[in-house]
This record gives structure tokens, sequence and C-alpha cells, in this order.
């Protein structure tokens, strides 16, 4: 018996929004990357970031950003 994986992509908007509303409630995100913004370090694609609620932000950590309503990026600090 073999099991079928199938990738599904959506938009950043749900994607993004979804991920923002589960670390409101304490809870860790593990999402795959697009883009090459973040190269060498994390290759769109390729890569995935774990995200988690942080009690302080620091210069290197990668922060789930939302800059209008609806719209997120993850950033480098």
């Amino acid at each position: 018996m073999s099991l079928t994986t199938h990738k599904i992509e959506l938009p950043n908007e749900v994607i993004l929004g979804d991920a923002s509303a589960m670390l409101a409630k304490g809870k860790d995100v593990t999402i795959s990357t697009k883009g090459n913004s973040m190269l060498p370090f994390i290759r769109g694609g390729v890569d995935s970031v774990e995200l988690r609620k942080i009690p302080a932000i620091h210069r290197g950590d990668i922060v789930l950003a939302q800059i209008a309503p609806g719209h997120y990026v993850l950033h480098r600090v």
C-alpha cells in the first residue's frame, strides 16, 4: 500500500492569515516559503520556516507582519 501526497498552493492571504490566527492562539506554525528575498539562507520552494509566538523580537528573527488588512509578509528583522 502506498500513500500519495499532494501539494496544494494557496494564496499568501489565506495561508498567512490562518497562520497569524494560529500564532495568536499560541500554536506553532510551519509554512513553506515562496520567493527568494531571504537568499541564501532560505530558498523559496525548498525551505520552510517555523513560526512561534515569542515575548521579544531580536535582530535576525523572522517575523510574520501584517502590513495592511489581509496582507501579510514574512520578513527578517
